[in-house]
């Protein structure tokens, strides 16, 4: 399986442009970023690909999917990744969009059950402040960089029975640090939570050490999320009773881009939901 991987990110980098490939290991995690050769900023928060996995080469898997992603929201005018996905194929095209569409609907349930959770006291959640015992070596490798003072971790209660939803907060001294996703697997949506979170935890620093300004939808959620811990507090007052339900129907579409050879890409839609990024009124949307 190892040298499989391998060959698979030798294949697939064939159709890619040319990048700088970045890895970091933290605790039993390896997070990889693809950054562009003529992309200027440096470090893995500024790269637009990042994949993490228990295996170099499935974290850069993931990075170059995330890369072909990016590139299917350009190509699609959409204005942001939310119910985006894309997956890699070599012979079992049938099977990667299968893949894909799973993808996309677990990142559209996120998209819109964490807000969802946010804005509405009645919807039940757990909250606990330590990682999975699996996620520990990670958590442990962020924390030794970020010394986060608070953790809050949150399930909240979904109608649905093929997906859980972890939000985690983070507690630092520049503001409060949010990050969330949604897998059938509860350790696995804790994993891939984490690693937003310290993807948007170096991002926030970045922004209020050098005092640049929040222009990229990716600096203005960040940004706006670590003045929201009054919030966050208020809305862990009230635990609620009631699940989450997804009232949508639910459309998939098929989003060609120039890596069609390698990659499918879907995009999940709920029918009839429209809401915008962050409004004037700081509306939080993610």
């Amino acid at each position: 399986m190892f040298l499989y991987n391998q060959l698979r990110c030798l294949y697939f980098s064939k159709f890619l442009p040319k990048f700088t490939l970045q890895k970091l290991q933290l605790g039993d995690v390896y997070v990889c970023a693809l950054n562009e050769s003529d992309n200027k900023r440096i470090g893995v928060f500024s790269s637009r690909s990042c994949g993490a996995s228990r295996t170099w080469e499935i974290a850069v898997l993931k990075a170059q999917a995330e890369y072909v992603e990016r590139e299917a929201v350009r190509a699609a005018n959409a204005t942001s990744s939310t119910g985006f996905a894309a997956f890699p194929f070599i012979f079992f095209k049938q099977k990667a969009i299968k893949q894909a569409k799973k993808y996309a609907y677990a990142e559209m349930v996120e998209r819109y059950a964490w807000p969802e959770w946010f804005a509405n006291d009645t919807i039940a959640y757990q909250l606990r402040s330590d990682v999975c015992d699996c996620n520990n070596s990670f958590y442990q490798a962020i924390q030794k960089e970020m010394e986060f003072s608070n953790l809050y971790i949150i399930q909240p209660q979904l109608e649905l029975n093929d997906l859980q939803l972890v939000v985690i907060y983070a507690v630092s001294e520049l503001g409060l640090v949010c990050a969330a996703a949604a897998h059938k697997n509860i350790e696995q949506a804790e994993l891939s939570a984490l690693k937003e979170l310290y993807m948007h935890a170096i991002g926030l620093f970045r922004m209020k050490s050098q005092n640049l300004e929040a222009t990229t939808i990716y600096d203005k959620r960040v940004y706006w999320i670590s003045g929201q811990h009054e919030c966050l507090q208020k809305r862990l007052s009230s635990q609620g009773n009631a699940p989450l339900s997804i009232p949508f129907p639910v459309i998939f579409q098929d989003i060609k881009t120039a890596f069609d050879q390698t990659h499918v890409v879907q995009r999940c839609i709920f029918e009839g939901y429209q809401k915008k990024f962050i409004s004037e009124e700081n509306e939080m949307y993610i």
